[in-house]
């Protein structure tokens, strides 16, 4: 695998800054036909809320809501919340009829985080044990490959038990608990890149440490599931703050599914499955 320049924009209340990010091409939306389907009939559940939580009833149902749009959305063209109460929540995806894939992507909770990458070599520390190699693709996205210095030859990628172990040893910024949400940002010309936006507490957590290290060149790394998907060093006089976007050569599918992924994180799904139904095209 070779190593594509990346780039990657951190927005502060100063400006823009230039620390590195993503690449692949650009590509166009498709047009499906109406097709049949699944549809999910799901009844919200309180008792999956974390004992403490500050959140009330109809905040959970909001959060809850916009989950399983963003996981129905990022399965299927179409897939939507189409209905509910204070109760139930109905789902359908045209034109999928994977009943177990979309349950478990509907359930499951996807780790996010912003992270200092302290173990890995930079432009004034090279005596570190893991290096930056090149990139890999899984899908229509992109990941961060990289080296250990007693074994140079072999690229390390998600799912090697030396990758996990080499994230096991970096520093967190901020999680998906400091997210508001991503999405897709028009940067002219048809080219979209992920944006994503942090609450009060990521803004701040975010700012303490671009001034720490702020002319050290420390490492970003910013990691959705058990991938690395954007990796950069600190500008040198780089104060961060508000917003992370990722600039480059996306395809429109990979920044979706990105930001898909990033903004399903932030939120759980506080539900159970009711029924789940065959959906005919006449239905639609």
């Amino acid at each position: 695998m070779r190593y594509l320049p990346r780039r990657l924009i951190l927005v502060s209340m100063f400006g823009i800054i230039l620390v590195g990010g993503c690449v692949s091409r650009p590509g166009s939306p498709t047009t499906a036909a109406k097709k049949d389907g699944l549809r999910f009939v799901f009844a919200h559940d309180f008792s999956t809320v974390p004992v403490g939580s500050t959140l009330k009833p109809n905040e959970i149902r909001d959060n809850t809501v916009r989950k399983l749009e963003i996981v129905a959305q990022s399965l299927t063209e179409g897939g939507a919340v189409v209905g509910g109460n204070a109760h139930e929540v109905v789902v359908e995806l045209p034109g999928y009829l994977d009943v177990a894939a979309a349950r478990k992507e509907f359930l499951k909770n996807e780790k996010f985080g912003i992270y200092h990458a302290r173990n890995v070599t930079t432009a004034l520390v090279a005596s570190r044990t893991y290096s930056q190699a090149g990139t890999g693709t899984k899908g229509s996205e992109t990941y961060i490959t990289f080296t250990e210095r007693r074994h140079p030859e072999k690229e390390l990628s998600p799912g090697d038990a030396e990758y996990a172990k080499m994230i096991e040893g970096w520093d967190l910024i901020l999680s998906s608990a400091e997210i508001l949400y991503a999405r897709p940002e028009l940067m002219g010309e048809g080219k979209y890149i992920p944006l994503v936006t942090f609450n009060a507490t990521g803004s701040t957590a975010v700012e303490a440490w671009s001034r720490r290290y702020s002319n050290r060149e420390e490492n970003v790394a910013f990691i959705i599931g058990d991938s690395v998907i954007s990796f950069a060093p600190l500008k040198r006089g780089a104060i961060l703050r508000d917003n992370a976007m990722l600039a480059g050569e996306f395809t429109t599918e990979s920044v979706k599914s990105l930001t898909d992924r990033i903004s399903a994180s932030a939120l759980t799904a506080h539900v159970k499955e009711i029924r789940v139904e065959r959906m005919l095209p006449s239905d639609k």
